[in-house]
């Protein structure tokens, strides 16, 4: 049996996903990244525009969601909720008051048959560093996270029959920029970003460019950015459909693709 022919865990089951479109602030965003690179806002924009293309190819319903100008990193979507299971999401929560209250507003839009938890008090959580392999979350330790976020997230994942576990990363990535779940049950990672204990007993599978070990999977199709052919052509190899999407203005290698939208 090939990798595209296994039986899907229900998890990976998507239908629908939600984009926020670019703000003019965006570009504050590709500076902090690389103080060198001549932002380009409008080649963003069209980029973005063609992952939402690449979502509907895979399959999905997709919803654009009106940007937010003031809040630069507003289009990360994923930041800002963990789903939890079939039943439940878990409200990120950051140290920024304007994308907590956009986490609000978006919880409104959100499947209204999934039960939305918030992080109490003092609990730090993003969603951006929260991977699901097989039946457990997995949670990157970084100044995004704290231990009352992570046992907030453990006592709502039990509810759903799933165990949290961390992993630590290297620097301050962002766990959804460097590792994907793949369908199989491995997970596709970035070079140098993991300890070597990582994920202990899952195959690991190295990503020949790091801007490709953050792909979109929806059920058995992978959302690769093209400018890591190598890592598509390793992928595809493994019976897995590709499709590509351009990334470089978006992106310029860094945030992670798996970051810009929500999926449900």
């Amino acid at each position: 049996m090939s990798t595209s022919q296994m039986p899907i865990p229900p998890v990976l089951r998507t239908t629908n996903a939600a984009l926020r479109e670019l703000p003019a602030s965006f570009v504050r965003v590709r500076k902090a990244q690389d103080p060198t690179v001549v932002p380009d806002l409008v080649g963003a924009r069209r980029e973005h525009a063609a992952l939402g293309n690449a979502l509907v190819q895979a399959g999905l319903s997709v919803e654009m969601l009106a940007p937010v100008d003031g809040s630069p990193e507003s289009p990360y979507l994923a930041d800002l909720f963990i789903p939890v299971g079939r039943r439940y999401w878990v409200k990120g929560r950051t140290d920024s008051t304007l994308r907590n209250e956009e986490a609000g507003a978006i919880s409104r839009r959100l499947d209204p048959t999934r039960t939305v938890h918030e992080l109490p008090p003092g609990a730090l959580l993003s969603g951006s560093d929260v991977v699901r392999v097989g039946n457990t979350l997995w949670v990157g330790i970084t100044e995004r996270a704290n231990q009352a976020g992570v046992d907030f997230l453990s006592s709502v994942a039990a509810l759903e029959g799933l165990e949290v576990d961390v992993v630590s990363v290297r620097g301050d990535a962002h766990l959804l920029g460097a590792v994907t779940a793949l369908p199989n049950g491995s997970v596709l990672h970035a070079a140098g970003i993991l300890q070597r204990d990582a994920f202990p007993g899952v195959e690991r599978v190295l990503a020949a460019e790091s801007t490709g070990a953050s792909a979109i999977v929806v059920e058995d199709r992978l959302i690769v950015p093209e400018e890591a052919p190598r890592t598509a052509s390793v992928l595809a190899g493994r019976g897995y459909p590709v499709i590509l999407t351009p990334t470089a203005a978006l992106l310029g290698g860094r945030g992670g693709l798996a970051r810009l939208s929500l999926r449900w």
